[in-house]
């Protein structure tokens, strides 16, 4: 938490791009690859969005000039600046959730909260549910990719925009049955167990993305 905090106090550009290459080479030495390289589609998006986003109708000289469209020196250094903050967070917290158990974060931070107790805050009811979602996302995650998997036929290469298709189609249904029954993501199994509507469905149709 000190680490994210400390971000929005530095601007020079140096500095960060000095903490991205330090928390590149830890996150390679400490984190196994086939953990590092998951979830970096999302990411990828949500860099290419931070700085697009930061980059356009920023006052300062401007460097280039279409229609309404106005990039300018302080609209790329501004999107520059937001997205390494941007992915300094996500990395920071990559390592975090990658090198220690939630139950590990739980009690710590039971005890960063634990003054609140004073102030008749209900703390223990929040890690309690704090608990429950860590130990539900691999399970929300493990039925997104089964699901995607399902509705890529074999030997099919999927693309970037295809494949962020095949998530959004997962990601609404399995939250809604995650609402219905939450229970269902505490059972042994789980992630192994497909869903009976999913089971039902014709094979030409899974195959076809539908």
């Amino acid at each position: 938490m000190s680490f994210v905090v400390s971000l929005f106090f530095f601007k020079d550009l140096a500095l960060y791009a000095s903490l991205i290459a330090l928390l590149s080479l830890l996150l390679v030495i400490r984190v196994p690859f086939a953990i590092l390289k998951m979830g970096w589609v999302p990411i990828s998006i949500l860099l290419t969005f931070t700085f697009i986003s930061n980059l356009l109708f920023q006052e300062g000289k401007v460097l280039f000039h279409a229609s309404s469209f106005v990039v300018t020196d302080e609209g790329i250094h501004a999107a520059t600046l937001r997205t390494m903050r941007f992915f300094l967070m996500i990395a920071g917290a990559k390592m975090l959730t990658s090198t220690t158990t939630p139950e590990s974060l739980v009690t710590a931070l039971g005890r960063l909260l634990g003054p609140l107790r004073k102030l008749h805050i209900p703390i223990d009811d929040f890690l309690q549910i704090v608990g429950f979602t860590m130990k539900s996302l691999p399970r929300l995650k493990q039925e997104i990719v089964s699901g995607c998997r399902e509705k890529v036929p074999t030997g099919h290469d999927v693309g970037l925009s295809e494949r962020v298709r095949l998530i959004s189609s997962q990601v609404i249904p399995v939250f809604v049955r995650s609402m219905q029954i939450p229970e269902r993501h505490f059972e042994e199994g789980i992630g192994a167990r497909r869903d009976p509507a999913e089971c039902e469905r014709p094979a030409s149709k899974t195959n076809s993305g539908h």
